[in-house]
């Protein structure tokens, strides 16, 4: 998998939408949440290879996207912005909190 033809934006997108659906329902909230951050084309985009990617493929991925674009000063803002993904809609759901802490270890 080429990491190279991602941005960080595209990243961002990825990781939000990932998010988003830790709880396997992708709020309208949440959606708009996302376009508004990330712009359309970056959320179609990504939600179009997130959909194609199996649970496997999306560690991978994140995990790659995570050694080119995160770094120890980053790593909290990002967590911060999957936080405000899973608080859009009104809920910090079980599923939702354990992929938080998952993604502590992985981002």
């Amino acid at each position: 998998m080429n990491t190279v033809d991602y941005s960080l934006n595209d990243f961002l997108a990825y990781i939000m939408i990932y998010a988003a659906d830790a709880d396997f329902v992708i709020t309208p909230e949440e959606e708009t949440h996302i376009r508004t951050v990330v712009g359309d084309n970056a959320y179609n985009q990504m939600l179009d290879l997130f959909d194609s990617h199996n649970d496997k493929e999306t560690q991978e991925f994140i995990s790659m996207l995570r050694k080119q674009y995160v770094n120890e000063d980053s790593n909290k803002d990002l967590l911060k912005i999957v936080k405000e993904v899973f608080l859009v809609d009104g809920y910090f759901v079980a599923s939702e909190k354990a992929l938080y802490e998952a993604l502590k270890h992985l981002v």
